[in-house]
């Protein structure tokens, strides 16, 4: 498959966060296979824009883990070797433990409000059985805490492992999709963000970390679980 193929020509106004949104969607779909080399002249032209946003959203991506630069090679996507899923997943655990412990001293009524909102929303959609919808709220809760937490090199470390998550969320995304979606394996995970959500109302450091790492550990107990279907 022809890398350009599907790649749209955007306006020279677009700013790298749209180029980025474009190749890491197409990443995380599997569009473009890992071992593909993304140059940047041939991006560039396809999508219309210099080279400065190709360059700047390949190193957002290679931050997230999505994409390697190798000498004389340039930008490889990289895949997510199952035997490192344990080991990613234990380093989520340790950032967000952290990530909400802090958040918790310092939310406001209104991000609890818009917390709570992101989840109902996520239930929503698991009752719909809308797989896209729930990985991507599910991200975006997740993301939300982490920026709550104020530490900034905290957020580099997450957003350096976001990638490959996202990668193994649409894995299990296609895994869970179609016409006879299991909607109970969607919205048990999506119900454990309530929780997560009193943790971080109730302003102990300690019980909101206990219940972040608890919720990660499960998600990789889920995994593993599923692997061995």
């Amino acid at each position: 498959m022809a890398l350009e193929a599907g790649l749209r020509p955007v306006e020279r106004r677009v700013l790298r966060h749209e180029v980025l949104q474009g190749l890491r969607t197409r990443i995380v779909e599997g569009e473009i296979a890992p071992g593909t080399r993304l140059l940047e002249i041939p991006l560039a032209t396809r999508l219309g824009v210099s080279r400065g946003p190709i360059r700047e959203a390949l190193r957002q991506l290679e931050q997230e883990g999505l994409v390697e630069f190798e000498p004389h090679r340039g930008a490889i996507v990289v895949g997510v070797p199952d035997d490192e899923i344990e080991t990613m997943y234990g380093i989520r655990a340790l950032l967000e433990a952290t990530a909400f412990s802090r958040a918790c001293r310092r939310l406001k009524a209104r991000d609890l409000e818009a917390l709570d909102a992101m989840v109902e929303s996520m239930i929503e959609a698991s009752e719909d059985g809308d797989v896209e919808r729930v990985t991507e709220l599910d991200l975006e809760f997740h993301g939300r805490v982490v920026e709550l937490s104020g530490l900034t090199y905290l957020r580099r470390l997450w957003s350096s492992i976001d990638g490959v998550v996202r990668l193994r969320n649409a894995r299990v995304r296609k895994q869970l999709g179609g016409p006879s979606v299991d909607r109970a394996r969607l919205i048990e995970p999506s119900l454990e963000h309530r929780a997560l959500v009193a943790a971080l109302r109730a302003k102990r450091p300690a019980v909101a970390g206990r219940a972040a790492r608890k919720h990660i550990e499960t998600a990789l107990k889920r995994i593993q679980a599923e692997s061995h279907e």
